[in-house]
């Protein structure tokens, strides 16, 4: 037969003590994994790189479209460098919130 543990068990009270521990570490520690910031700075250049490279296209397209040179690509990239800027500030900000 199985013997359940009851709270006078060292064992199961040498877990316990682990499990809060480790929960409270988990919660007070600021340090992040490498894993965690080598996520957030993959995150954050296909943040900074999509929407120019997106915006370009779409804008040579344009360009291509109504004959007009390359000022609406132009315009594309400016403003996906802006949006892009925008997003990776935003991303940063919620990381370092907590959020």
């Amino acid at each position: 037969m199985s013997k359940i543990p009851t709270q006078a068990d060292p064992l199961s009270q040498a877990l316990a003590l682990t499990n809060q521990r480790r929960e409270r570490f988990k919660r007070e520690s600021a340090q992040r994994t490498l894993g965690q910031e080598l996520g957030m700075m993959g995150a954050l250049g296909w943040l900074v790189v999509t929407p120019p490279l997106l915006l370009a296209v779409l804008g040579r397209w344009l360009d291509a479209l109504l004959g007009c040179g390359p000022l609406i690509t132009a315009l594309g990239l400016v403003a996906g460098v802006v949006i892009g800027g925008r997003m990776a500030w935003r991303r940063m900000n919620q990381e370092t919130q907590g959020k």
